[in-house]
C-alpha cells in the first residue's frame, strides 16, 4: 500500500470518524471504505449523463458488463442500452458460441 498525506476538512473528519465508528473499523479502513464508494457513485453519475459507456464503467470497476448492468440497475440508474443493442449483442455472442 502507499501511504498518502492530506489534509481534510473538520466536517470531513467528522465523517470519517462516524463510519468508522458505524463500520467498527480504523479510520485508516474508513478512508479507504469512503474513496471507494465515492469512485463508485462518481462513475455512476458520469455514466448516469451519458459521459461515459457502460463499458468504460465496467472497465473502472473491474467487473463484467453484466455485472455493470446490474450495478447500473442497482441504484436505479436507467441504462441506454435499446432492442438494437441488445440484437447486437446476442449476434456477437452467437458467432463466439
Amino acid at each position: 500500500m502507499t501511504v498518502m498525506s492530506l489534509r481534510i476538512t473538520e466536517n470531513e473528519k467528522i465523517h470519517i470518524l462516524k463510519w468508522a465508528k458505524q463500520e467498527g473499523v480504523d479510520k485508516s479502513n474508513a478512508v479507504r471504505e469512503l474513496l471507494e464508494y465515492g469512485w463508485k457513485f462518481v462513475l455512476l453519475e458520469r455514466f448516469r449523463h451519458g459521459k461515459i459507456s457502460l463499458e468504460f464503467l465496467a472497465e473502472e470497476l473491474n467487473i463484467t458488463v453484466s455485472e455493470a448492468m446490474d450495478f447500473v440497475a442497482e441504484y436505479g440508474a436507467a441504462s441506454s442500452l435499446d432492442y438494437d443493442d441488445y440484437i447486437q449483442s446476442k449476434e456477437a455472442i452467437a458467432k463466439v458460441f
